[in-house]
């Protein structure tokens, strides 16, 4: 499903302050969602202007594809990011309303992304220290454990949030975040964006499946067509 403009407009005038920043980086990237809880502030390069979505092994998390992909900052999209990041040096741009108020402090801050990464890997050693045998799921138990401690946005509670704004401005039908991504990539088709660029901030493998998350409107034909009309009174 994707929202008209007039729906749009109510939806993020619905949102307050902290979901309009998470909502507006998905919908103007396309980004799935696990790729906005996972952005660390050192994939962010403000001198270049750009971000980077990419895996971390260490977090145990993967991109869908693997593929990393760049994007650039635009000012409006800098100023979110710089924003929600204010003056911490590593750890996750964006965080839980809660922590961002304050209340409660986060569990740990660190003074560089290698000193954070550093102490998830710290974590891991001593659980295996402890528990030799503790597999995969429960090291990324602990690691998911850690990351919601100090700020990490569970995937859960934005899909919460987007539903109960879609319903409060009555279209309850909206039930699906990744609809964002459905609609950018639209938005970009009926601009005339070259669809290899498209597939590219997307992230897709495939052409065909930057086809299947693209709905052009009547409205976009329509124009299309009058584009192309013979010189007549079809214009």
């Amino acid at each position: 499903k994707l929202f008209s403009t007039e729906q749009e407009l109510a939806f993020f005038s619905a949102c307050n302050n902290w979901q309009k920043a998470i909502f507006t980086i998905l919908a103007s990237y396309g980004l799935r969602l696990g790729e906005l809880t996972h952005l660390l502030i050192e994939d962010v390069d403000l001198v270049n202007d750009l971000f980077v979505i990419r895996s971390k092994p260490w977090l145990f998390w993967t991109v869908k594809t693997g593929r990393e992909r760049r994007l650039p900052l635009l000012p409006a999209t800098k100023e979110i990011l710089l924003n929600a990041m204010g003056s911490r040096k590593a750890g996750f741009v964006f965080l839980k309303e809660e922590y961002v108020v304050g209340r409660p402090r986060m569990a740990q801050t660190f003074l560089s992304p290698q000193s954070f990464t550093r102490h998830v890997e710290d974590l891991i050693e001593q659980l295996l220290a402890a528990q030799p045998d503790a597999d995969e799921r429960k090291q990324k138990r602990l690691v998911v454990a850690f990351s919601r401690s100090i700020g990490q946005i569970p995937e859960k509670r934005v899909r919460c949030e987007f539903m109960a704004l879609t319903k409060t401005i009555g279209c309850p039908e909206f039930t699906r975040v990744h609809d964002l991504r459905h609609l950018f990539s639209s938005r970009a088709q009926a601009a005339g964006v070259n669809p290899i660029l498209v597939q590219e901030m997307l992230g897709h493998t495939t052409l065909e499946m930057t086809k299947r998350y693209t709905h052009l409107g009547m409205d976009t034909k329509r124009e299309a067509l009058m584009k192309i009309a013979p010189d007549t009174q079809l214009r």
